[in-house]
């Protein structure tokens, strides 16, 4: 948003500098030409590298009819969270359909203070630099052109609501000027402000302690938000409640059932909980929704899918894929070393290199990964290296406990029991 910068900056020249009388507009926006050009350049850079991640979503995908609406109703809704922050989450979801009423009346509220702004221009010129501050700074971020998933987000509104919050000084400061007891009832009614602050404040962090209150709180706020559903149960699962995830991530399932990521993670749980039958059968469905994968953490999950099905050729084949879209990828490392090292097919098993990329993974994790750590076990024991084996499986129980993840630290000790028999790994073998 700060490649608004130049507008800013005529704004203040315009008032408080009051600039525009005695240099005049030309001159004034003659000087800011380097500012516009490097705000072209930096929109171009940031276009490009967003829609190099995938985050720029096209036309075709949102209708400019929406993101209009939906920039209306952002403009009232991010000064509705400055007034009154209530029911604030970490992620907004579109709606379904939007109330054609309530975006016409919320346009014509918002020309309203525009006009009424600009109508007041001479007696009161700080309630338009305040104003058209907020409407421009929000306009690269307003969803017109749409980066990511979500209609709006409060991180966006810090610079923006400056712009208010001087309207809104001023204002209030000239209205209390005119007598002792305005200036009375205004330090009560800023006072009662921040005390209300704090209290708001103080609520909001006990949402943020971790993964899991961030979003059960989000949830709260909106239930139907399939991504919310979907991250609670990612918090869960981390924090060893398989059970409790795989609900979070059914729900997200009923709300959007082609997106293959609540699939693929259900299906994860339903397999550390021992249901196999019903895990592959969601690994299949993450399958055929996810065809179109197309970067190195997609394809690395796909190839964990694969693996799960016994279709081992395939999954080697997309893990190479995705090492070689990414070769510093510690994931897609790990999970061709796992599979290396523990394929109940002995025509894939490779020890040695399993032993190279599970070293190499670790390395470039310093370390302090329980899982590369784990997956180098495994290797270094069909590698027939016991004694590593038994060394790297100790380690790897000691991060688990140290991370509380109670299912990482049982695994790790069922499979250190087969290293000290000198036995190796093997994934149906769990």
């Amino acid at each position: 948003m700060m490649v608004t910068l130049p507008f800013l900056l005529l704004l203040l020249d315009y008032w408080p500098l009051q600039r525009f009388s005695g240099v005049g507009f030309r001159r004034l926006f003659i000087e800011k030409i380097p500012f516009f050009g490097l705000a072209v350049f930096f929109c171009v850079v940031t276009i490009f590298a967003q829609k190099a991640g995938d985050a720029v979503k096209p036309l075709g995908g949102l209708a400019m009819t929406t993101r209009l609406e939906n920039a209306v109703l952002s403009y009232a809704g991010y000064l509705g969270h400055f007034f009154w922050p209530l029911n604030l989450t970490i992620l907004y979801s579109y709606p379904k359909n939007f109330d054609i009423i309530q975006v016409c009346l919320t346009t014509l509220l918002l020309l309203a203070i525009s006009a009424l702004c600009l109508l007041q221009h001479a007696r009161r010129p700080y309630l338009l630099v305040g104003w058209f501050w907020y409407l421009g700074t929000m306009v690269p971020v307003i969803g017109l052109v749409q980066v990511g998933a979500e209609p709006m987000a409060d991180r966006y509104t810090y610079i923006p609501l400056i712009g208010p919050v001087i309207s809104l000084t001023w204002l209030v400061s000239e209205w209390s000027a005119r007598s002792s007891l305005r200036r009375y009832v205004t330090a009560c009614l800023v006072g009662v402000a921040l005390a209300m602050c704090i209290v708001l404040t103080q609520a909001q962090m006990m949402c943020w302690q971790n993964v899991v209150t961030l979003y059960e709180h989000a949830v709260v706020i909106e239930p139907g938000n399939a991504r919310v559903q979907r991250l609670l149960g990612l918090g869960l699962e981390e924090e060893g409640n398989l059970r409790q995830a795989a609900v979070r991530y059914r729900m997200s399932i009923a709300i959007n059932p082609a997106n293959w990521v609540p699939h693929f993670r259900l299906a994860d749980c339903l397999w550390e909980e021992g249901c196999r039958r019903e895990a592959r059968a969601e690994y299949e469905t993450a399958i055929s929704h996810g065809r179109d994968f197309n970067d190195e953490i997609e394809d690395t999950d796909l190839a964990i899918a694969l693996a799960r099905l016994g279709r081992y050729q395939e999954t080697v084949g997309r893990l190479e894929a995705a090492l070689r879209v990414n070769p510093y990828s510690t994931k897609a490392m790990n999970a061709l070393a796992w599979l290396l090292a523990t394929c109940p097919d002995a025509g894939i098993r490779d020890g040695t290199r399993a032993v190279e990329l599970a070293k190499r993974a670790c390395d470039m994790t310093g370390n302090t990964e329980a899982l590369s750590i784990s997956t180098l076990a495994a290797a270094d024991a069909e590698a027939g290296h016991f004694d590593e084996a038994i060394a790297a499986g100790r380690e790897a129980i000691a991060l688990g406990q140290q991370r509380g993840d109670a299912g990482l630290v049982k695994r790790n000790q069922q499979y250190l029991q087969l290293y000290m028999a000198h036995k190796a790994c093997r994934e149906n073998d769990e």
